[in-house]
């Protein structure tokens, strides 16, 4: 049934109704895309992911796109049906009402800064997918690779045997640091792999230290069973500690990463570093083999 009120107050009504979908379909859109830290959990996050899902990097999966053209379409059809005279009759009025010209112009300006929210939503879905899953280098470590001398960005943090550990952990021998996660399926199996192998090779030349990614559920008291199920070396170390001083350490040194709120698994860079008897980041590596992470180590006992 259509509803129909006088002549002189239709198009107000339409008008309203116009402005009030648009406004809900900004306010839709703008809640679906406003930033969250990646890897950290907030009552919008979550209610973000009940919503619309979550693709790696953020992006709404295929049913959140539903949710966000059918939501508004079926609104605006609905009105429509409800509407209709009043509709019809309001926009050649706001074509000559400086008022809603203005208000037009507010709405645009909300639209461009949602724009912006769902800019960084894409980049940050498309640093994830370049990556996260980069196949493994071949051939031996070229002589041109880059080393670098980065200072190890201060912690404290604890390993499986309850300990605090520090970056002055990192002083006095080489170490391959590296990031996984216990439950991960995917990359982590093979990256403890590759450390198990260089471990092996190199002997007692390097120390092996881990820090997990999902401190939520690798707590301090699940780090020993976990270390246990692992082929490393008896004074390698897996390290954990809060979820927000974990979260900052990572981001502090570069470890590219996005957390499912869902499953609580974690798409991740296979990131190797080897550090130099000093504490320095002399490289970094994309999912390395051992071969590369043994070199690497003994490159890195060299002065630059």
């Amino acid at each position: 049934m259509t509803v129909t009120l006088t002549a002189g107050r239709a198009p107000l009504l339409g008008a309203r109704l116009l402005v009030l979908w648009a406004v809900a379909v900004l306010v839709w859109w703008g809640f679906a895309f406003f930033p969250t830290p990646p890897g950290h959990e907030s009552w919008i996050a979550a209610a973000q992911f009940a919503c619309f899902g979550s693709l790696p990097g953020g992006l709404p999966a295929v049913q959140g796109w539903m949710m966000l053209t059918l939501a508004p379409l079926m609104m605006l059809v609905s009105l429509l049906v409800a509407f209709q005279a009043e509709l019809r009759e309001a926009l050649p009025a706001l074509r000559h009402s400086r008022g809603w010209c203005t208000l037009a112009l507010a709405i645009a300006c909300l639209g461009a800064v949602e724009l912006g929210f769902a800019a960084v939503r894409v980049t940050r879905a498309v640093r994830v997918a370049n990556t996260s899953f980069s196949p493994s280098l071949t051939g031996a470590l070229p002589e041109s690779y880059p080393r670098a001398a980065d200072l190890v960005a201060p912690f404290a943090l604890v390993d499986q045997r309850g300990r605090e550990v520090t970056a002055a952990a990192f002083d006095g021998r080489p170490t391959v640091l590296s990031f996984v996660f216990a439950h991960c399926t995917t990359v982590c199996p093979a990256l403890i792999q590759t450390l198990a192998r260089s471990s092996r090779e190199l002997g007692g030349e390097a120390q092996v230290v881990i820090v997990t990614l999902d401190p939520w559920r690798d707590t301090p008291a699940t780090l020993a069973p976990t270390m246990a199920g692992w082929p490393l070396p008896e004074d390698a170390r897996l390290l954990s500690g809060p979820p927000d001083a974990v979260a900052r350490w990572l981001d502090e040194m570069g470890v590219a990463r996005e957390r499912d709120l869902k499953s609580g698994d974690v798409t991740h860079v296979p990131l190797v570093m080897v550090l130099d008897a000093q504490g320095r980041i002399a490289y970094r590596f994309n999912n390395p083999p051992a071969d590369w992470v043994v070199e690497g180590v003994r490159r890195a006992r060299q002065r630059p």
